[in-house]
């Protein structure tokens, strides 16, 4: 059985208590899971289960408690394996998860046991890859890589041949990062400077260059252009500090180097990189 309960926004991230027949419940037990998407899923359902089920939500920083009004009333009565239902979700699902996160796949089924659920993978079988498990019916992971994004389908078939399922699309967010910062370069006045960072990250980072603090914006001599720079004609006013910034909304890296000058010469740029994440 499923008891639905929609979680409020809010920072940090609600916690679910469910009120059931008079008692609170703030963890998952042997037969009550508060699954992730706030539901309440019941294994085993007895007549015991009968009952008016309210969901709360929990709020640790103002210690504030919203206790929904109405509630759920469970009806216990028989039923047949010919007639199975997935009760959640009710529709495909899109996530996007950040990298490293446990993520759990719901999959909440209803007149069959759990031995008839089968979780896929791009077409194949989940379960051959060690790092996914079977919690129930659900899917879980301890810790999602970006070689987990893809296609996830429930699949629950009955004895008679039937067919249901419902699929997940992940996608997983990475934070930008750059692989190859800015490499120390020989310069001569007049010449022309070409700056490169090798950046990573889902969603694409987007880049930023700066001189001395200030953003490099298109000119006559300087052309910014994604993750590389060009500055035509070098000049004393163009030594100092570069930086190469990229941020995605996930974490942000920056790679920094010192243009020193010296009259006459050409002129080593030192170059260091390191990330910051958000």
């Amino acid at each position: 059985a499923l008891i639905g309960c929609k979680l409020p926004k809010s920072n940090p991230k609600a916690q679910i208590r469910f009120r059931i027949r008079g008692k609170w419940l703030e963890q998952s037990t042997e037969n009550y899971l508060i699954l992730p998407s706030g539901n309440l899923q019941i294994l085993n359902v007895s007549s015991d289960d009968k009952g008016i089920y309210k969901c709360a939500a929990y709020n640790p920083v103002t210690d504030d408690l919203k206790l929904e009004p109405t509630g759920h009333k469970l009806i216990i009565s028989n039923s047949s394996s010919a007639d199975f239902h997935i009760l959640y979700p009710a529709s495909s699902q899109a996530l996007a998860i950040p990298q490293h996160r446990p993520l759990m796949l719901e999959c909440v089924v209803s007149g069959l046991p759990v031995s008839y659920v089968h979780w896929y993978k791009d077409g194949k079988d989940v379960l051959i890859q060690n790092r996914w498990k079977l919690f129930h019916s659900h899917l879980t992971i301890d810790s999602v890589d970006l070689s987990d994004a893809g296609s996830y389908s429930c699949v629950v078939q009955d004895n008679s041949g039937v067919v249901k399922y419902v699929n997940y699309s992940i996608n997983v967010l990475e934070p930008a990062s750059i692989s190859r910062g800015l490499q120390n370069q020989l310069v001569s006045w007049g010449k022309t400077l070409h700056l490169s960072c090798e950046i990573h990250g889902n969603p694409s980072p987007n880049v930023t260059w700066y001189h001395n603090g200030i953003p490099v914006h298109l000119s006559s001599r300087h052309f910014p252009s994604g993750n590389k720079l060009r500055i035509n004609q070098i000049a004393p006013g163009d030594t100092g500090l570069y930086q190469c910034l990229v941020n995605n909304g996930i974490g942000f890296s920056q790679s920094t180097g010192r243009c020193h000058s010296q009259a006459g010469k050409k002129h080593l740029i030192h170059f260091f990189s390191y990330p910051i994440f958000l």
